[in-house]
């Protein structure tokens, strides 16, 4: 599948979930959009990286609420830098709500870093 043949299925799915489950519990569509992503191709997923940088830098809470549990809960180690860039925002952020979203960022750069050096640590070992 092309790049931006995902992205927009992906876009498209995401507006149809919230139009759908709008009466739904405030982070079902999050749920199932972290569950999907879940089970795409290693492929599909580096496809979608881009599409979750913007989810993350958007202007947009919603946005940035699903790109944040979709990488956490996946383990999107190559977002980092972007979720870094987020969190230098909120810390800038003047926002009733940003320490606490700057607070889950970087419990989820925490989460992502760990596992990023685990990786490492696996990989240096094995090569020893």
């Amino acid at each position: 599948m092309t790049t931006s043949n995902i992205v927009d299925e992906w876009r498209l799915a995401r507006a149809a979930l919230i139009q759908r489950h709008v009466d739904k519990i405030g982070n079902y569509v999050t749920m199932k959009l972290t569950d999907a992503f879940g089970r795409l191709s290693a492929d599909d997923r580096e496809q979608l990286e881009p599409l979750l940088g913007e989810w993350l830098l958007s202007d947009d809470f919603a946005d940035r609420f699903d790109a944040i549990a979709i990488v956490r809960n996946n383990d999107v180690a190559s977002i980092i830098p972007t979720l870094r860039e987020l969190q230098d925002r909120l810390e800038e952020s003047t926002e009733i709500g940003a320490p606490y979203e700057w607070a889950k960022v970087n419990s989820a750069l925490g989460r992502l870093v760990s596992a990023a050096n685990a990786v490492s640590d696996l990989t240096t070992e094995s090569e020893s």
